[in-house]
């Protein structure tokens, strides 16, 4: 029997025991290369290599270190993994980056919108300060009107109200996030 075919079998045998477990990972036989991942594959140790690994991992740990590889094929090995995990950090980081990224294009909309709303507020309290008169000209526009008797509304206070309601909107939007986002604390979680 042919190795391919083997390894074939093999993972299919070790995929119906993980689907019977309910366990959502697979197998694939296949090479690194094969599956298209860019995934850089450890070197085979053989059986002498790996005796003399687990031996030193053992007496390492007895000794209270941290247990490092000492054989040539075994530190390659270990520097091939530190190469894959600091990959899948720089990934992680990177996707977090397109989180925030997305995050505060979504909190520039909501800025905007609301920017737009204390624009268009202000306007339709404008257009209704119009005077309409028989006389027309520069008393027909309130803001020009230097007139001491006219009571003039501070322009902070045009539409508070309702700033106010878009206020509260836009708070309990961020909260939303913050709670399906989680906090900001770092790349991890």
């Amino acid at each position: 029997m042919e190795v391919e075919a083997i390894r074939e079998r093999w993972a299919g045998m070790v995929n119906s025991a993980l689907e019977h477990a309910q366990v959502a990972e697979r197998v694939d036989h296949r090479s690194y290369e094969r599956q298209g991942l860019d995934i850089e594959p450890t070197v085979k140790m053989g059986h002498a290599s790996a005796a003399i690994e687990r031996r030193a991992s053992a007496e390492q740990i007895a000794a209270g270190k941290e247990p490092h590889a000492v054989t040539p094929r075994g530190q390659m090995n270990e520097a091939i993994m530190e190469k894959r995990g600091l990959g899948f950090y720089i990934e992680r980081g990177q996707e977090r980056i397109r989180e925030w990224s997305h995050q505060l294009r979504e909190r520039a909309d909501l800025a905007m919108q609301g920017m737009s709303s204390l624009v268009q507020g202000a306007a339709r309290a404008m257009r209704s300060g119009l005077q309409t008169s028989s006389e027309g000209g520069f008393g027909a526009v309130p803001a020009l009107d230097q007139s001491p008797q006219r009571d003039q509304v501070p322009a902070i206070e045009l539409d508070q109200s309702g700033q106010r309601g878009r206020d509260r909107q836009r708070e309990q939007e961020l909260d939303r996030q913050r709670g399906r986002d989680g906090p900001d604390v770092g790349f991890g979680r």
